[in-house]
């Protein structure tokens, strides 16, 4: 069932990239790289963008707040100097004419103050939406000033006027035109609380206060007592929630978050500012019920209400700064993020281009690489298993040729051999057979008996040869049948074992018993083992061993035959089982022991094997096809 489900599985995922396969099929490799670069770099350039954008859209946001506090510090020196006159001439005008000098100085700040707030008018103005309110409070104080009337409650009035319109010309429309109300952090926030919103509403809400114990107008008691009520309690309520709510968030935020080490120096000014307005509230309601005529006793209420407007303009102007300096710091924070991102996209994309270029790059080199003459793969990827197979094909195609050209030159030399054995073994069988006849005559002379004997033993050596070259051609039929090797081994060993004695050597058996059987014939076998353990005798120095070792193979039964000896270099390695090849001095071989071995070996369908390096010895491993696996024998 596992299967089953995989197989249906596969065939699914076969069918879904079905179109993918068929598009890629298509393309060339250059153009595959071109639409993966595409689909790679195309979202991770609208991501940058995206983040690019966002970073760009706060830092401007932090702009505009930074230039509506630029407008909005001119704006509240110019309502604090108001409100000052205000106080001033409503003195004066109640009968106080000692503070006409102050109130003369304070409409030469005003002017002042006025000349400032233009200038940073015409700098922000024109997206602040400011300018027209602006010129509104500086006609009516050009009327105010030109006019110089003595009427008490109509200057009031007027005063009263600018003061609302700079108010709302601060808290509402530079407040929101900036984005300071909407600041989206909460230290800053409440900042913008205390400077947009409480301390100008505050500065307004005493000097009502004052205004109206010095010009009480034409109301009665009751409602005088009502307003003056209404107003303390109003200016108590405002400097409460600036204290513990908006400055003292403002320091916990921005404290907790490490954002400035001086904003907790705003305290102080903020305690003034408390501690003043509750003076000026506790005079109120000390006068709630006194007669209004006599404005001289009024002069400490005039003193008190001064005193809380210095406090009022020495707080606002530490928030101000304080309140710039964060929105700064953020939006610092923002262009540090902002080039963090652009370089971090640029560095995505030129490793992007990077990889795919040095992708494209191995690829080509292994494509152009298949087609040169030699080859060796560049990369372990799939295209380079590709080219590392057909590496190997290429090289077992060149092994084939060889050995099929050494096949044919072993079958050329064969046919020859077949043919000189053929003609030369009649004549020489007739030599031998008349030499040996020869010597069976009684009175032969002792030299011409010696010259047959070396006739009879040159004929037997020639017999020899000519008999391995029946081998090595296969003029002899081979007699197969199921044996074991062993027994076959031990044989080969024991006609050879006079040699080794007399050279020395060594020859070390390990024969296990329980060796599987194969088919066979045991003459050729036993040829096989003897001409290799010659061989091996003949390369050793006395007192070295050969080791003739047998084993179960996968399939096969193995015969190594190892030995301590000269060794072989690659020139000889390589024409080993050429026939007629030898390395021996003349008389010591034919050339042809190892050619009628391999033709042996091979008839019976195994293998041979043969490692070897100079002065390290050699090493000849046999395998034959047990007799369970063995292939039907061969004629």
């Amino acid at each position: 069932m596992k299967t089953d489900r995989a197989q249906r599985a596969r065939t699914l995922v076969q069918w879904l990239f079905l179109p993918c396969i068929a598009v890629m099929n298509r393309l060339s490799f250059g153009r595959k790289f071109v639409l993966i670069g595409l689909l790679v770099s195309i979202p991770l350039a609208l991501l940058a963008w995206l983040q690019f954008s966002n970073a760009t859209r706060a830092i401007e946001f932090n702009g505009r707040e930074r230039d509506g506090i630029a407008y909005i510090q001119p704006a509240r020196d110019l309502l604090l100097w108001m409100a000052r006159h205000r106080i001033l001439s409503d003195a004066v005008a109640a009968g106080v004419p000692s503070r006409r000098v102050q109130a003369e100085r304070a409409a030469s700040e005003v002017d002042r103050a006025m000349i400032v707030l233009t200038q940073a008018d015409g700098r922000f103005g024109s997206w602040l939406r400011t300018t027209q309110a602006l010129d509104e409070v500086r006609q009516r104080w050009a009327r105010l000033r030109n006019e110089r009337t003595e009427d008490g409650p109509l200057q009031d009035r007027e005063h009263v006027v600018m003061i609302e319109q700079l108010v709302f010309l601060i808290s509402h429309t530079a407040g929101n035109r900036s984005n300071l109300i909407l600041d989206p952090d909460l230290d800053s926030y409440w900042l913008m609380d205390a400077f947009v919103i409480k301390l100008p509403h505050l500065a307004a809400t005493v000097t009502d206060v004052c205004a109206a114990a010095l010009l009480p107008g034409g109301e009665s008691p009751i409602e005088r007592t009502a307003a003056l009520a209404s107003g303390y309690r109003q200016s108590l309520a405002t400097s409460s929630d600036l204290a513990s709510i908006s400055l003292r968030t403002a320091f916990d935020e921005t404290a907790s978050f490490g954002k400035s080490e001086t904003i907790r120096d705003l305290d102080r000014p903020m305690q003034d500012v408390v501690g003043a307005v509750g003076m000026q509230a506790d005079y109120v309601r000390s006068v709630l019920s006194a007669p209004a005529g006599s404005a001289r006793d009024r002069e400490p209420l005039i003193d008190l209400t001064l005193t809380a407007l210095d406090r009022i303009d020495a707080l606002s102007a530490r928030v101000g700064p304080e309140l710039d300096k964060l929105v700064a710091a953020r939006q610092d924070r923002y262009r540090t993020q902002r080039r963090h991102g652009s370089l971090a996209a640029i560095a995505a994309a030129a490793l992007l281009g990077y990889l795919l270029i040095g992708l494209w790059m191995s690829v080509r080199s292994s494509v152009d690489a298949l087609s040169s003459e030699e080859f060796t793969a560049p990369s372990r990827d799939e295209l380079g298993q590709i080219a590392s197979a057909y590496t190997r094909a290429r090289g077992e195609k060149t092994i084939l040729q060889q050995q099929l050209v050494h096949a044919d030159r072993l079958a050329t030399i064969g046919k020859l051999a077949a043919g000189t054995a053929h003609e030369l073994n009649e004549p020489l069988g007739a030599i031998l057979g008349f030499s040996q006849l020869a010597l069976k005559e009684p009175d032969l002379q002792e030299q011409t008996r010696s010259d047959l004997a070396r006739i009879e033993r040159a004929a037997l050596h020639a017999r020899e040869v000519i008999r391995k070259l029946m081998l090595f051609a296969r003029q002899t039929v081979p007699h197969k049948s199921r044996v074991r090797l062993n027994p076959i081994v031990i044989e080969g060993l024991d006609l050879v074992q006079v040699r080794a004695d007399e050279q020395g050597v060594q020859i070390e058996r390990q024969l296990p018993p329980d060796l599987a059987e194969i088919i066979a014939d045991p003459a050729h076998v036993r040829q096989v083992v003897i001409n290799l353990t010659v061989n091996a005798i003949q390369a050793s120095h006395a007192g070295g061993t050969v080791r003739v070792i047998t084993r179960n193979g996968s399939g096969v039964v193995e015969l190594t035959i190892d030995d301590e000896g000269v060794g072989m270099n690659e020139e000889t390695l390589k024409n080993l089982f050429v026939p007629f090849y030898t390395t021996k001095d003349v008389g010591q071989g034919t050339g042809l022991g190892l050619s009628v071995v391999h033709g042996i070996v091979t008839s019976h369908g195994g293998s041979i094997d043969v490692e070897s390096e100079p002065g390290r010895g050699t090493r000849v491993k046999l395998r034959l096809p047990q007799a369970h696996s063995a292939a039907p024998a061969a004629s």
